[in-house]
């Protein structure tokens, strides 16, 4: 079979299912109702995969800090005129915005004469202030998962009935929903995030992190028993799904279930009660307009604290006592300022996709914008190399899980795991993050559907 090539108006390349699929399918609906042809990648599945070779006038990359991560991602088409920087990571971590050394967030390079998408205002000066971005280079267009929460896109959201079943919940009871960012409770200090080269306060963030995340278990543990007909779901960081430990203690919770499946917004809206430790799933919660609670038994350190979680901005439960009361009170406070969350999300009555989609179709029709090609494309027979290594990886995790690694005395070796993560990573990861052409397909007709209804 011959090589398929492919020319399309917009190409999007993406990396992470959970993060970005319901986001650039609704774009790529609406650019398709306007007459573009769109094209999508994933980096994880092109490994095992043939996909066809494109080429696009606009690239659509989710990550730009600077000349190599600009090479990588343009590098996944055959040749590309622009590129726009949809930027999946804009609220970082106080110890990153207000660090004084280089950091892996820096804007350099390829990056300040690349177009940027921006979710608020704060973002967007940012970029200006801290790196000299000149403005003419980012739009302000909003956050595309709230386009979700707007009216006209709620038969996007699975039902309730249909959702709880799927997962063996009952849909009559009183179901409280926790998203957890406790990225590296459980890791070693080698795989954890370093900021600003100080291993000791790194130390301390695990060890904070894993301490939260046992105060809360416990918490739950009492709240099941204080709140009859009350069932909680456990919405884990990915890191946390693959942790062996915390997810024996999760198991030994009644009515206490880890679910990492499905959209975080198919949750925020049939969930009852929604808690928070640190994540930007907070301006979901202020959407989704229901019962939402901060839950911080140990406070988090300025460095490791996002912006809009600054002392004086929100309001945390601290206490067991505290979290039985907040969740019997019929009506709180949302415990974030609103007009600190505005600052880095713009909300306007034009959807955000029409605002993304107008700035790239802008763009697409700009005769002075021009990207550069530095050189980071992986030609046909290379992404053939590069699949031939993978597989590999997979064939060795294969039959390293099939043996276990047993020594020989029959025990298994102690580094049997850690050979089966290490072998089989680029696999899960594509297993993770894969979608069909038939699901995307599906997705992006759905949304097609209500989009133009609205129309």
């Amino acid at each position: 079979m011959g090589l398929i090539i492919k020319d399309v108006d917009f190409l999007f390349i993406y990396e992470h299912r959970n993060r970005e699929m319901d986001s650039i399918c609704l774009l790529g609906a609406y650019l398709e109702s306007k007459g573009y042809r769109v094209g999508y990648v994933n980096t994880w599945d092109s490994m095992f995969h043939v996909h066809p070779e494109y080429r696009t006038k606009v690239i659509l990359v989710p990550a730009c800090y600077r000349s190599g991560p600009y090479a990588f991602f343009t590098g996944f088409a055959m040749s590309f005129e622009k590129v726009v920087n949809l930027q999946w990571e804009q609220v970082i971590m106080n110890g990153v915005v207000y660090s004084e050394d280089k950091t892996d967030w820096d804007y350099n390079g390829e990056a300040l004469v690349t177009r940027h998408v921006c979710w608020g205002e704060n973002d967007r000066d940012y970029l200006h202030d801290r790196f000299g971005m000149d403005y003419s280079m980012m739009r302000v267009c909003g956050y595309l998962p709230l386009d979700f929460y707007r009216e006209e896109l709620r038969g996007a959201t699975s039902e309730r009935d249909e959702l709880f079943s799927r997962y063996g919940l009952d849909p009559n009871r009183k179901t409280l929903l926790f998203i957890s960012s406790f990225a590296e409770a459980g890791k070693p200090l080698a795989e954890a995030a370093v900021v600003d080269g100080d291993e000791e306060e790194s130390r301390e963030n695990i060890r904070m992190q894993e301490k939260s995340q046992e105060i809360l278990l416990d918490w739950f543990r009492q709240l099941l028993r204080d709140e009859e007909g009350l069932q909680i779901i456990y919405r884990p960081h990915p890191a946390e799904a693959k942790n062996p430990e915390f997810l024996k203690r999760a198991r030994e919770i009644r009515d206490f279930h880890v679910i990492q499946q499905e959209s975080i917004r198919n949750w925020i809206m049939n969930c009852d009660i929604l808690c928070n430790w640190q994540s930007t799933a907070m301006i979901e919660l202020y959407a989704a307009k229901k019962k939402s609670l901060i839950l911080r038994p140990i406070p988090i350190p300025f460095k490791r604290a996002m912006p809009i979680f600054d002392e004086g901005h929100f309001r945390a439960v601290t206490c067991y006592e505290e979290l039985l009361r907040e969740v019997r009170e019929e009506h709180p406070v949302f415990p974030v300022e609103e007009e600190r969350l505005l600052q880095f999300y713009s909300i306007e009555e034009q959807p955000a996709y029409e605002r993304v989609g107008t700035y790239l179709i802008d763009t697409l029709n700009d005769p002075e914008y021009h990207s550069r090609d530095i050189g980071g494309h992986v030609t046909p027979k290379g992404r053939i190399i590069h699949r031939a290594l993978a597989w590999k990886n997979v064939m060795k995790a294969r039959a390293a899980h099939s043996a276990r690694k047993l020594s020989g005395n029959g025990e298994q070796r102690p580094d049997a795991d850690e050979n089966y993560i290490q072998n089989s990573y680029y696999y899960q990861m594509m297993r993770q993050n894969r979608i069909s052409r038939r699901e995307l397909r599906r997705q992006i007709d759905l949304y097609k559907s209500l989009i133009t209804k609205k129309d």
